[in-house]
């Protein structure tokens, strides 16, 4: 019987088993508080991984609320499912290929042109940072 002892412990078992992952999984980050499993969005992984993480983390994993217990502390990581962050970027091209509709006097009027690698945008989680853009102060959040 495997025992955690911390997040980091949990992180170990991931990466121990990179290689049988479900394959719409892209990535699994695994922080303090959670772990965030990313995955190709043109598919509907819940079900198939929920049944790997059992599999994987056995009495440590609670379906119900997609949840892994750390031993020692008995505290829990809940488990988040995302699309790959390579999606986000298809949309912020999307956005910038065909402009933000504005709004003038209640009406959208015209599409106003966004050229994102002039902006400064932080995504955070936890004690990681990662910043895109060269204008310092321009933050979108």
């Amino acid at each position: 019987m495997i025992r955690f002892f911390t997040w980091h412990d949990i992180k170990m078992i991931f990466e121990e088993h990179r290689m049988s992952w479900p394959r719409a999984w892209v990535d699994v980050k695994v922080y303090t508080d959670c772990v965030v499993i990313c995955f190709d969005p043109d598919t509907h992984v819940k079900k198939q991984s929920c049944e790997y993480l059992k599999t994987l983390f056995t009495r440590n994993y609670n379906i119900e609320e997609d949840k892994i217990l750390i031993d020692f502390s008995q505290t829990y990581l809940d488990v988040f499912f995302e699309e790959d962050e390579d999606e986000i970027k298809r949309e912020l091209d999307k956005i910038q290929k065909s402009g933000i509709k504005s709004k003038r006097g209640g009406y959208f009027s015209h599409n106003i042109k966004v050229d994102f690698s002039k902006l400064d945008i932080k995504v955070t989680h936890a004690d990681e940072v990662i910043e895109m853009g060269e204008a310092v102060g321009q933050a979108i959040r």
